[in-house]
């Protein structure tokens, strides 16, 4: 993906940057967090999996890490996605997450915002966010950014499934 730019007017304790491979094991306590938190699996995830899609060459999502002081406090993943509804190239965000202790502090908008800034310099012109339906203070906060909204059923096929459709 294209380098972040700048976070710009941020407050000089917060800090939004790309995970690297050396942010592998706080990147996977991160996703295990929002995991137990949405009540999924949280043992899926693990270090392999940010290295082989998050990093070097063959990434195919970007990870931006949210700090204070060292400390991380949230994550965003996000990655390519096209719309024909807009006509535009943009970021599907697949993961927004931001520890309790730090949530109302701004940290959240600071993770969007840099993966908005991501998408424009990607040459993309929007975002694209789903949340599951009980968590409402996702909801509040998404509308509180976003200009339209959207009711969709989402669904996927994975495992068995989509390994019956591929052979179909």
């Amino acid at each position: 993906m294209t380098p972040l730019p700048p976070l710009p007017g941020s407050a000089a304790s917060l800090r939004i940057r790309p995970a690297t491979a050396d942010d592998a094991d706080v990147i996977v306590t991160l996703v295990h967090e929002l995991n137990s938190h949405q009540g999924d699996p949280t043992a899926r995830f693990g270090r392999g999996d940010f290295l082989a899609h998050a990093c070097g060459d063959g990434a195919v999502f970007a990870a931006l890490l949210a700090e204070r002081d060292g400390a991380a406090l949230g994550y965003v993943f996000c990655q390519a996605a096209y719309d024909s509804g807009f006509a535009l190239r943009g970021l599907y965000v697949a993961d927004l997450f931001v520890r309790l202790q730090a949530r109302r502090q701004g940290v959240g908008r600071a993770l969007l915002g840099a993966a908005a800034r991501l998408a424009k310099v990607s040459g993309g012109g929007y975002l694209w966010l789903t949340t599951l339906p009980w968590n409402t203070s996702a909801h509040a906060f998404y509308r509180s950014l976003a200009t339209i909204e959207e009711s969709v059923i989402a669904f996927a096929i994975a495992g068995p499934d989509l390994d019956r459709l591929a052979a179909s």
